[in-house]
């Protein structure tokens, strides 16, 4: 990276804009800033470092202010850097935060710190960002190097080091890890240690697990009461959970032999109870059965003799059933003779009551419907043949009714055209008046607004004078303040110098009294030189005036004139300004130039509401011209329209004329033929109705003659007499039923009580009935039932007790499993922890780390090693081979090691302390070490080549031979071009380097110049 240009406004000491041409100090390698004290040469350093980052390295970026204070009040404070990195030349501008006066008002505004960061391309400057964020990563990414790396690889701070090679472990790591930021190594020292924490958590897990699982196995057994065997020594921390659970499960196993032993003891007892229950409840049950059977074949008997007499019954009702279906035949034609002849005669009347039968067949109704069959038969044949006549004229009824509707629509049509022509008239001789209307309106306006712009200058000139006026005034206020504030600071500045003059006079007078006062016993007098002072003089009655409290009266003398002074300055400046603004607005009274300026702003506004007014109605005058244009075409479209109409509606009525005539005559007496075709199918359908009711009363009749000859024919072969002694014999289909059950269960339950009666139970009942045995009671049986539940209970209790049992032995198998399952896992999280517990030690330098050497210090030990290195190198140079700097990885009592520095002098072959070497040698030590420390630092930064270097001070504690050793070494820092500036008083420097950047200070601000003393010569 190489500078080219640095130009600073009001920043730090520099008021005005100054100029720094690096290219011109480029041609001489090697340059001198110079100037003195307090001038600013760390100021352009600072500026170069705010430039790139935004902030000024070391302690002054806790600054708050960086706005020169000598600075013109409304000047930016500004930082322009031109430089070139690789191929590319950029241009960094940056305004610090800064208060500006405020543009209305009195006081300040704050204005934001602004970067616009620019690259030279093609000749042309192109703005790449003016974000200040985006422009610091831009140009951090650009340089490699964050503001703590650049302040120690381009500007070599010599003081801190110094410091750096003096400093103990712990400073040198702080200042090392800031440089080649490895928080990544403490990342990784921090990610070993959680990683050991975690195989710690891991393994104290599955250890809980095994203690929590040989808890639960004690826990298992001591429920079931077995708590008095003598588990406890296997509940020591050191015993195997596998043996505990081991004994536990012996344990339980006895438990369980024991438990299923008195399980079959208890069996044996409630299985004799239970049959002792049995055989009682047996004996009991059989005796009631028994009882229950012979009162049940007694009521049997009676059921059986009522079966005899419905047996009778049965027999004479299957003989009449050979009648059966004859009688139901001549039953069943009898009631079809009936229907159809009752239908016949009902359908007949609905014939004799069709209005449209009267009008069509009159002769037919008269006759007799049981003997006039045919004639009824041709009037229905008639009456189809003019129901399809009156058929075939429906279409075009249809069509008539179609071209009424036409004739309708068309006539409505015409009116509605009719009536839109009227509109459209009307609204023709509206849109014409608004039309005239709006042109003697338009006229008016444009008339009134034509003053407009001639009014507006008017307002803004009364205005301008208003404000003068207003001015004025503020003005002549500030200045009568002024003036009573000149006349205060007056007073108090006599008073203060009339007090001063006073105390010195006191303290001329009390010149005797001052030295008596400073007098001890034992001193000798200054004025007499006698040790004895019998008759010191005194203060007088005002008091003793001491030399301090002259000098605070003078002081404030010199305030109050001071601040008199500033206050005569202030008033005269407002009284030439008051004198000023009085002139510029006039005598005129305010009040009357308001009321002016008022009546003026109502005139324009006025004037320009008449030409906005006029704007609109030139815009409705528009809309208006285009309406009515419209509405002439719609007028014209709608005549031809009525037209159309017209003519339409004379054909529509020619064809409705022609198609009346056509149907009249079809239609006849009836409104339309699709009423006579409806009133045609009704009476059409009610004659056929009538024939085919006529056709199925005769052939139920005939049905009726050949059933009433077959039912007398089949009755005469049996012993019945007539067709009501059959009915009265058969019996309906329930009653059979009901008869033939009856029977079925008298002859059923009499069989089922046979068989009850020889079953063995039933035989021994009735012995024992016969010889008079007692049943067994219900209290018996009770008892019996009780012995019987008392054992079962305890047998399921013994069962219950046992299943735990086995329940827990299987519980403990479970997890004897587990422990062995965990005992397997704990094995590689124990050799795990113990592996990730030592890496994470060594890491932090504990453990088997015999250095006690952390793994961030590692790293930098390795990197402060290369800077010995580098930093020899020029070392050696400086001190003619005498020295060499390396690095010491010794421990020091118990404190960690890696970050030791020494110097080895080849004089005694010894290596010392840095501490030992002398001013000069300590200042060549620590510029070597800044130097090499930069090389390292640029190494790690990519490798980014530094053409532009600054080293700070230092120079003045080297002798004659050391200064030429370190200038020969700072001159090899020019090889391939590098541009080194010194900053440094040193007189003999200003007379070996020619050229020199000279920076000057003054009352109004620093300014920088190039000086060339070879030009000079």
């Amino acid at each position: 990276m190489r500078i080219h240009r640095l130009e600073i406004q009001a920043f730090g000491p520099f008021a005005q804009r100054q100029r720094i041409d690096f290219d011109e100090l480029t041609e001489q390698g090697l340059f001198l800033l110079n100037g003195p004290t307090g001038a600013g040469k760390s100021s352009v350093l600072d500026a170069i470092c705010y430039a790139l980052y935004g902030s000024v390295p070391g302690a002054r970026q806790n600054a708050r202010r960086l706005r020169s204070d000598h600075a013109p009040v409304g000047l930016a404070p500004e930082v322009v850097c031109e430089f070139s990195a690789g191929s590319r030349r950029l241009e960094v501008t940056r305004n610090p935060s800064w208060n500006r006066p405020s543009r209305r008002g009195s006081g300040t505004t704050t204005e934001q710190a602004r970067t616009m960061l620019r690259e030279r391309v093609a000749g042309e400057w192109v703005t790449r960002s003016t974000r200040n964020d985006e422009a610091g990563a831009e140009l951090q990414a650009l340089l490699g190097m964050n503001r703590e790396q650049f302040t120690r690889v381009v500007m070599l701070p010599q003081g801190e080091f110094a410091a750096f090679l003096r400093s103990d472990a712990a400073a040198r790591g702080e200042l090392l890890q800031r440089l080649f930021a490895t928080d990544r190594f403490s990342v990784v020292e921090q990610m070993l240690a959680e990683r050991a924490a975690q195989a710690s958590t891991r393994m104290q897990e599955v250890e809980g697990e095994l203690e929590d699982l040989v808890s639960r196995a004690v826990e298992e057994v001591e429920r079931h009461g077995l708590s008095d065997d003598p588990l406890s020594g296997h509940r020591d921390a050191g015993t195997d959970p596998a043996s505990v659970l081991a004994a536990l499960q012996d344990r339980l196993t006895n438990a369980v032999v024991a438990g299923r032993n008195r399980a079959r003891e208890l069996t044996a007892v409630r299985d004799s109870a239970a049959k002792r229950r049995s055989r009682l409840e047996t004996e009991r049950r059989d005796r009631l059965a028994f009882r229950r059977l012979a009162a049940e074949a007694a009521d049997n008997q009676n059921a059986l003799d009522e079966a005899g007499a419905l047996r009778e019954l049965l027999e004479n009702h299957r003989r009449a059933q050979i009648l059966q279906g004859p009688l139901q035949a001549r039953d069943e034609a009898a009631d079809q003779a009936r229907g159809t002849r009752d239908k016949l005669c009902s359908l007949n009347g609905q014939l004799q009551a069709d209005p449209a039968a009267r009008r069509e067949i009159p002769d037919v109704l008269g006759l007799d419907v049981e003997v006039s069959g045919e004639t009824f038969d041709s009037a229905h044949e008639a009456l189809r043949e003019r129901l399809a006549g009156a058929r075939a004229a429906m279409p075009t009824e249809e069509d008539l009714v179609r071209l009424a509707d036409r004739i309708s629509i068309t006539v409505q049509r015409s009116e509605e055209k009719t009536a839109e022509l009227g509109r459209y008239g009307t609204r023709q001789q509206q849109l014409e008046e608004e039309l005239s209307n709006l042109a003697a309106r338009i006229e008016l306006m444009e008339a009134a607004g034509a003053r407009a712009s001639e009014l507006a200058s008017a307002c803004a000139e009364t205005a301008a004078q208003l404000e003068l006026l207003a001015q004025a005034d503020r003005a002549e206020q500030s200045l009568r303040e002024l003036d009573e504030r000149q006349d205060s600071q007056r007073a108090l500045f006599l008073a203060a110098k009339e007090d001063w003059l006073q105390k010195l006079q006191w303290r001329l007078e009390q010149t005797a009294a001052e030295l008596a006062a400073r007098l001890s016993p034992g001193e000798a007098c200054p004025v007499c030189g006698s040790e004895e002072h019998p008759a010191p003089a005194t203060a007088g009655t005002q008091g003793l005036v001491t030399r301090e409290d002259e000098e605070s009266a003078r002081t404030h003398q010199d305030e109050a004139e001071r601040s008199f002074r500033e206050t005569s300055a202030v008033r005269d400046a407002a009284a030439l300004q008051a004198a000023g603004l009085r002139a510029r607005s006039g005598d005129t009274p305010a009040e009357t130039v308001r009321a002016a300026l008022a009546w003026l702003e109502q005139e324009r506004a006025e004037a320009e509401a008449a030409v906005r007014a006029a704007a609109e109605l030139l815009t409705r005058k528009a809309a208006v011209e285009a309406a009515l244009s419209g509405v002439r075409e719609q007028q014209s479209e709608a005549v031809r329209s009525q037209a159309e109409f017209s003519s339409l509606l004379s054909a529509l009525e020619e064809q409705h004329v022609a198609l009346l005539a056509r149907l009249a005559a079809v239609r006849g007496r009836y409104a339309t033929v699709a009423e006579k075709v409806q009133a045609l199918e009704v009476t059409a359908q009610r004659v056929g109705a009538v024939c085919a009711a006529l056709a199925a009363w005769q052939q139920a009749e005939a049905r009726l003659e050949k059933a009433e000859e077959s039912l007398a024919s089949q009755l005469a072969a049996t012993e019945f007499a007539s067709p009501d002694s059959v009915r009265q014999a058969l019996l309906e289909g329930p009653r059979v039923e009901a008869a033939e059950q009856r029977i079925r269960e008298a002859e059923n339950a009499a069989h089922r009580i046979e068989r009850d009666l020889e079953r063995p139970e039933n035989v021994a009942a009735a012995a024992s009935e016969k010889n008079g045995e007692p049943i067994p009671e219900e209290d018996e049986i009770a008892a019996a039932a009780r012995d019987e539940e008392s054992a079962r209970v305890q047998l399921e209790r013994a069962v219950l007790e046992v299943g735990l049992l086995e329940q827990s032995v299987v519980q403990l198998g479970s997890y004897a499993d587990r422990v062995a399952a965990l005992e397997e896992r704990l094995v590689p999280l124990r050799q795990a922890y113990l592996l990730a517990r030592s890496v994470a030690d060594t890491a932090r330098g504990n453990g088997e780390n015999l250095y006690r050497m952390s793994l961030a210090t590692y790293v930098l030990a390795a990197r402060l090693e290369q800077v010995a290195e580098a930093a020899t190198e020029r070392l050696q140079h400086m001190s003619d081979g005498r020295y060499a700097l390396v690095h010491s990885d010794s421990r020091s009592g118990n404190r960690k090691s890696g970050l030791g520095l020494n110097v080895i002098d080849s004089w005694t072959g010894m290596r010392r302390d840095t501490s030992t070497l002398s001013g000069g040698e300590s200042f060549m030590a620590s510029l070597a070490l800044a130097l090499g420390l930069a090389d390292v630092v640029q190494q790690e930064s990519g490798g980014l080549d530094i053409e532009t270097l600054f080293v700070d001070e230092g120079f003045g504690s080297l002798d004659e031979q050391s200064l030429e050793q370190v200038m020969d070494a700072l001159e090899n820092l020019r090889d391939g071009g590098r541009v080194v500036g010194l900053v440094s008083h040193v007189a003999e420097l200003k007379q070996r380097i020619p050229a020199q950047l000279h920076v000057s200070k003054g009352r109004t601000g620093s300014s920088v110049r190039f000086v060339n003393q070879l030009e000079r010569v």
